[in-house]
């Protein structure tokens, strides 16, 4: 073992962190016999601290991760590297390998003599992670003395238990067929794993893979894993709201999330700095998810993400959108001109992505070379070459910007529109013949006109340039199955600016305990509101003017403009949605 533990002693690093002071250990030793490799037993006998601030302190100390139990990370044929007498003879348990290197769980990482023993019975380097020697003797009584049969039958016995508990806090029937699914960790491998290939079967192993996959099932956009004082959160975003899903001991954390990294492919050593990792899910009925995975200390432990990327969601047509008549044809026109910038704003979360995917591929054809400049490139979309902007090797936004124009294309997705360079190389692409779409992050259509003069782009520029802007945010839409009807009150028509004389309505609203259609949530699904710029004469006019934003919207609204309230209030009208599901997502969008 080839690390800078060997210059230290168990004794020195716990001094060194306070765990004990210098007497603690002169007295710890000498009850010891002298030998360091006893000095952690005589400590916890003597009273002097607990097996677990040492553990926890040679962990700050070495910034070696460290496990207060090791379930889920044992690869069940580990046994037939190590035999069981080394394993108890050192006080060891190796978890798994990676190539040449074997994690082994060790109590002491500064006991050269157990890693040397292992080195040369494995020919394997030896990485240390710390843990205790009840969690370590445990493992080894696991994985060393129980059968097959019983390994299994406390397997199941558990997993039922944790999918048991998810029932319970979610309200909803739970089927995951974990046989039927297989989690792959190398994204770049989509086969089956090679008959023979190490198998790991326990039971944290299946309840990472049931959290995973049931988000899958319950077309969740986000995974969040959240270790607290004293229990560790499951959450799910379903819809863009989170929800708990489940709670698990706090103890099971730093396992889980070492679970979670090996499947990424990320570093499980590195606990104090934030990462990033992805994996994918092939399905039973065919298909692949893509995932991306980050994790970020907390005070409290590692907190984990999880973003699901379905390629079948994320790319409807256009149609599917849930555009107003007026804007649908609008916009379709906007973007088969052939040239121009077309903006989509709104804050992150709105589904502008989703808009500018669908919009490229109503507009891919054989005759157009399309490119895509994003950060990152989340999908891949058949026919369009897309780039990956990388600051660190000197791909920005700009600089890629201006590649991509070297490469004879037509239409252009830049993700975003982040600085005056950017924008500047935009407008120059925009008014030599080339249609370029991006994104602004402001409050509404409007909104973009003033972000883009705040960065001293030349109003007749944007004027000549510009081809439409669009806005728009997402509402959850009401279970059709639970909703609950009611008749609205004369003042909440008059705030909506609905005509009571054009009743009588009837409004719905979410039943709190939701069922088993929407997951006992009251809502089922998303769509989009929106609103559409009309660049006419009296806006356009403005804008060369560098016009106040009322002047603006005035304008608009002679040429028939619509806020995104006023579409949202139509689907509260049709019973789509809530008031105060569509006062949530705009009420920012009526305020400069």
């Amino acid at each position: 073992m080839k690390t800078s533990a060997e210059k230290e002693t168990l004794g020195s690093a716990l001094i060194s962190v306070g765990v004990i002071t210098p007497e603690n250990h002169k007295t710890a030793l000498e009850k010891a016999g002298g030998d360091e490799r006893g000095l952690s037993g005589a400590l916890v006998e003597l009273g002097f601290c607990t097996e677990a601030q040492i553990i926890k302190g040679l962990g700050v100390k070495s910034s070696i991760p460290y496990f207060m139990a090791l379930n889920g990370l044992i690869e069940e044929n580990i046994k037939e590297l190590v035999p069981e007498a080394l394993c108890r003879r050192y006080q060891v348990m190796p978890l798994f390998r990676t190539s040449d290197l074997l994690m082994v769980a060790m109590p002491d990482p500064y006991d050269i003599f157990a890693a040397d023993e292992i080195a040369k019975h494995t020919h394997m380097q030896v990485k240390p992670v710390l843990s205790t020697r009840k969690a370590i003797f445990d493992a080894i009584k696991t994985t060393y003395s129980k059968t097959s049969a019983e390994i299994e039958k406390e397997i199941n016995i558990q997993v039922a238990d944790s999918i048991r508990k998810a029932v319970d806090d979610f309200k909803t029937d739970i089927s995951p067929k974990m046989e039927e699914i297989e989690i792959i960790s190398d994204f770049s491998e989509l086969t089956a794993p090679e008959e023979g290939a190490p198998k790991i079967d326990q039971p944290l192993i299946k309840l990472v893979d049931h959290i995973i996959i049931e988000a899958v099932e319950k077309k969740a956009s986000d995974i969040h894993i959240e270790p607290w004082t004293d229990k560790l959160s499951v959450r799910y975003r379903l819809d863009g709201i989170l929800h708990k899903v489940m709670e698990l001991p706090r103890e099971l954390a730093p396992s889980v999330t070492a679970r979670i990294k090996i499947m990424a492919r990320m570093d499980i050593s590195m606990t104090r700095s934030p990462q990033d990792g992805k994996l994918q899910v092939k399905l039973p009925a065919g298909g692949v998810v893509d995932m991306r995975v980050n994790t970020l200390p907390l005070t409290t432990g590692e907190k984990t993400e999880i973003r699901i990327l379905d390629k079948q969601a994320m790319t409807p047509d256009l149609t599917q959108l849930g555009f107003p008549s007026d804007v649908f044809t609008e916009f379709l026109k906007t973007i088969r001109c052939a040239n121009g910038i077309i903006l989509v704003t709104g804050p992150t979360g709105s589904g502008k992505t989703t808009t500018l995917y669908s919009a490229l591929k109503t507009i891919t054809d054989e005759s157009r070379n399309i490119s895509t400049l994003e950060d990152p490139v989340e999908y891949q979309i058949d026919g369009i070459c897309q780039v990956q902007v990388n600051p660190q090797v000197g791909l920005t936004f700009a600089n890629g910007f201006r590649a991509l124009l070297r490469q004879d294309p037509n239409v252009m997705l830049v993700g975003e529109i982040r600085d005056l360079e950017t924008a500047e190389i935009a407008i120059q692409a925009a008014l030599t013949g080339h249609l370029v779409l991006s994104t602004l992050h402001t409050n509404d259509a409007v909104g973009a006109i003033f972000r883009l003069n705040n960065m001293n782009i030349d109003p007749f520029l944007l004027n000549s340039s510009l081809r439409g802007v669009l806005a728009q945010r997402l509402v959850r839409l009401l279970c059709p199955a639970c909703r609950t009807p009611y008749t609205p009150e004369p003042a909440l028509l008059k705030d909506l600016c609905l005509d009571k004389k054009d009743g009588p309505y009837t409004f719905y609203a979410e039943t709190k305990k939701g069922c088993k259609h929407c997951l006992n949530t009251g809502f089922k699904g998303r769509r989009g509101i929106f609103e559409l710029l009309p660049l006419v004469g009296g806006v356009r006019e403005q804008i060369i003017r560098k016009g106040a934003y009322a002047r603006i919207e005035e304008e608009a609204v002679k040429a028939g403009f619509r806020t995104m309230r006023q579409h949202g209030v139509e689907m509260i009208a049709r019973g789509e949605t809530t008031v105060e599901e569509v006062l949530r997502v705009t009420i920012k969008a009526d305020t400069i």
